[in-house]
Formats: C-alpha cells, sequence, structure tokens
C-alpha cells in the first residue's frame, strides 16, 4: 500500500518482480554481445519479440488486466529473447553451444520464483507500516539467503568468486 489512495495488488508486484529479475539476468548476454559485435545475427528478434508482445499483450489484458501486460513482456522475454540473444553469442562469439547456459539461466529463474512465492506466501500485513516493512524485509532476506548459501556450498566458481570479493573488500579496509 502507497498512501491512502494507491495499492498496488500482489500479483502486479510479484510479477513486476520477477519481470526485473529476467531482465537483469539478460544483462550479461548483451554485454557480451555488445563487446563482440555480434548484433547482425540477432537483428529479426527485435521485431518478432515486439509483435509478439504487443499480441500476447492484447490478448492478456482482456482476461488477466494490467498483470497480463507484464506477464506478456515476462514470457517474450522468456521465450523469445533468453533463447536468441545466448544462441547467438555462444554460437558466434563463442563457437560453442548454449545449452549449458540456458540450464543455469532458466534454474536461477526457477529458484528465484521459488522464494518468490515462499516470500509472498509468508508476508505480513495489517500492521504498523514500520515494522510490517522490517518484518517483511526480514522474511525476504532469509529466504533470499537459502539459495545462496546453497550455491556457497555446492559452487566451487561461486565460492572462489565470494571469497575474491571478501578479499579485496579486507583489504579496501585495512589500507
Amino acid at each position: 500500500c502507497f498512501g491512502d489512495n494507491l495499492h498496488v495488488d500482489r500479483s502486479i508486484a510479484f510479477v513486476i518482480t520477477l519481470n526485473y529479475f529476467i531482465q537483469f539476468m539478460r544483462t550479461s548476454t548483451l554485454m557480451f554481445r555488445s563487446s563482440t559485435g555480434t548484433f547482425y545475427n540477432d537483428r529479426y528478434k527485435p521485431l518478432v519479440e515486439g509483435l509478439v508482445n504487443v499480441i500476447l499483450s492484447i490478448l492478456l489484458v482482456k482476461y488477466i488486466g494490467i498483470t497480463g501486460v507484464i506477464i506478456a513482456t515476462i514470457a517474450t522475454n522468456l521465450f523469445i529473447c533468453d533463447i536468441v540473444e545466448p544462441h547467438v553469442v555462444y554460437k558466434y562469439a563463442l563457437n560453442t553451444k548454449a545449452t549449458a547456459f540456458y540450464i543455469t539461466n532458466y534454474s536461477y529463474i526457477c529458484v528465484f520464483i521459488l522464494c518468490l512465492l515462499i516470500v509472498q506466501k509468508f508476508m505480513v500485513s495489517r500492521t504498523s507500516l514500520f515494522s510490517e516493512f522490517f518484518i517483511n524485509g526480514s522474511i525476504a532476506v532469509a529466504v533470499a539467503m537459502i539459495p545462496l548459501l546453497v550455491l556457497w556450498l555446492t559452487n566451487k566458481d561461486f565460492r572462489e568468486c565470494m571469497q575474491g570479493l571478501v578479499a579485496k573488500i579486507v583489504i579496501k579496509h585495512k589500507l
């Protein structure tokens, strides 16, 4: 709830958050594509993406409302952008297949959706604004830490990256 007159439905907040995460996950591929200059190979993707997004948005807004428009954007990102962009980078810049990237990327998206559902299930409402913010923030942080801890324990690359980051922070603050 924002003020007395504006209330955002949880479903809208859910899909906006999911859309933001999917956009965030695309940035590494887009930056790599920009640095390798492989724009030509996916030149028709924006046209197809835009056309499908508009058609899906019109269809879904009739049945779901404004949430349907965001769901259409999520669908085009997942089924067009997140397939074509990595394919182009891996095929034309790295000369390999993007299969491992797809598995990792869609796994992270599934874990994020699961975390969102868990957070949404345990959200507290109808308390004071400060306590609601504090409790819900604590729930969100706790739920977000679980996948990070699993990654820390199971993924050697993630552990090494985090250890390097912590070492840089420690060195910076000692100087």
